[in-house]
């Protein structure tokens, strides 16, 4: 059946059919005596003076209604009759709820200026689209939210309150051209969000403001950004976070780029004073981070579960402190370099890390103190920590060091320095009661074992760059090694056996 539509022009008081309406209001509140049957008007356009009890009306009496075009229209005050439990609402607002679930699918705003949207004034309802302009001084929480048609969102308002459009599942594209802030929340679990455009002015990004956004894939960091919140990015679908052009940017909070399961590389810029705990927590795509050259502590729980990361990123020269948990289950790291800088690490810093196999602390000058449970996890004793000969007692005597591998070593020439030494290494350890030497490249042509007394305990002429010595009857635990290799050359190892 052919459906008719009825476009009528009409002064306030005279009684109007369904279909397409306009109608021009010279009163306030004159809208709900004009209809006959406002159960069957589908397209409503409302020009001139309304206040809340008209927009009341709308909502309660046209369940039809699929346009709704206000453009023309000016909110005035109203002072009356309780309308939804209130006897009194402002000029130039539309009324916190009032059009919750409303079934139409396109909206024109009032234009006039100041306009302001209160609290879950559109939530739930069938809009595929908003447009909200530069006249608008501010969107109510979660005035947008819940919107399950709900796909493009271009911004002009100047303020958002959270929640503003969360949780609509098929919002796609956003323009936040007139924002300088996005609030807590305001696009949390709008899962179809791809395209998210006019964030150079943007200052602040607030809690969880972009959290469960998983076909995010990317964000333009602008230049003006001074902070990022708790959770801003939580869950979403971001490969690449480029902060480096934010030179205004200083913080960054607990958990804001965690679970991001497609996250490869990360970029932050020097200046930021505050990075959260867990910022990068569970990323496990993640391979490259660019720290600030002076950031000096690794937060808690920071790149936990970043299997893929590489070490060397994190643990750059300058960082003084490993927060707890901060490197846990970074099961694909084998070897770390232990920077000079470091003077702590935390409780379970590096627990789980099951693919170590080289711990290199040739750089240190004293032994990092440890918090507990620093490698839980790790087979200690199948891991070589490779140390120097002039620190290799301290790390023996330090709680949790001396459970891994020592692989003791000097250069050539500790002792003496004859013509043709070509300045390669020894390393040694000892693996139960054997010890086991290695050169790199000359043969070894002789070793002598000395108990830290001095006395000689054992030599060997092994004429070769591998050896292997059974140290069975030797009594102590601390032993110095010299090493005379097949060109004159001479090393000497302090070595730990247990």
């Amino acid at each position: 059946m052919t459906r008719y539509f009825f476009s009528l022009l009409l002064a306030a008081g005279a009684c109007l059919s369904s279909g397409a309406v306009n109608f021009n209001s010279e009163t306030a509140g004159s809208l709900r005596t004009a209809f006959t049957d406002p159960e069957n008007v589908l397209v409503l356009t409302v020009s001139g003076r309304i206040d809340a009890s008209d927009l009341f009306y709308i909502d309660n009496s046209m369940p039809a209604l699929t346009s709704l075009d206000l453009s023309g229209a000016e909110i005035v005050a109203y002072h009356g009759k309780a309308q939804r439990g209130l006897t009194e609402y402002a000029a130039n607002t539309i009324p916190a709820g009032t059009l919750a679930g409303a079934g139409f699918t396109s909206i024109s705003l009032p234009s006039g200026a100041g306009l302001v949207i209160g609290e879950t004034a559109f939530a739930g309802s069938a809009l595929e689209s908003v447009s909200l302009g530069g006249n608008i001084a501010g969107v109510g929480a979660g005035a947008f939210s819940g919107c399950p048609e709900l796909k493009s969102a271009t911004i002009g308002a100047t303020r958002l309150e959270m929640h503003a459009f969360a949780n609509s599942p098929k919002l796609a594209s956003v323009s936040l051209t007139g924002l300088t802030s996005v609030p807590a929340t305001a696009f949390a679990l709008c899962k179809e969000l791809a395209e998210v455009s006019g964030t150079e002015s943007l200052t602040a990004i607030g809690d969880q403001a972009f959290a469960g956004c998983t076909a995010l894939e990317n964000f333009s960091f602008g230049p003006a950004l001074k902070s990022i919140g708790t959770g801003a990015f939580e869950s979403t679908g971001l490969k690449m976070a480029n902060m480096q052009g934010c030179k205004a940017l200083s913080t960054i909070g607990a958990r804001a780029f965690s679970n991001d399961a497609s996250l490869e590389s990360a970029s932050l810029p020097e200046g930021l004073s505050e990075l959260g705990e867990g910022s990068f927590f569970n990323c496990p795509t993640l391979t490259e981070v660019s720290l600030p050259e002076d950031m000096t502590e690794i937060p808690a729980y920071a790149f936990k579960g970043d299997a893929a990361l590489n070490i060397s990123d994190v643990l750059h020269d300058g960082v003084a402190t490993v927060g707890n948990y901060a490197l846990k289950d970074m099961t694909g790291v084998k070897d770390v370099i232990i920077p000079e800088s470091l003077e702590y690490l935390g409780d379970g810093a590096m627990e789980g890390m099951t693919g170590l196999e080289k711990l290199n602390v040739h750089q240190v000058t004293s032994v990092p103190e440890l918090g507990k449970n620093v490698w839980k996890g790790i087979d200690q004793s199948e891991v070589e920590l490779h140390v120097l000969s002039t620190m290799s007692e301290d790390f023996a005597d330090a709680d949790q060091w001396r459970d891994f591998k020592f692989m003791i070593s000097t250069g050539i020439n500790t002792i003496e320095n004859p013509s043709g030494a070509d300045g390669a290494g020894i390393e040694g350890r000892f693996h139960g009661s054997e010890l086991q030497l290695r050169s790199r490249g000359t043969d070894i042509e002789k070793v002598d074992l000395y108990q830290t007394s001095g006395a000689l305990a054992l030599s060997a002429t092994p004429r070769s760059t591998e050896a292997n010595i059974a140290t069975e009857g030797v009594q102590g635990h601390i032993f110095v090694v010299e090493c005379t290799l097949s060109n004159g050359s001479r090393a000497a190892l302090k070595l730990v056996r247990r």
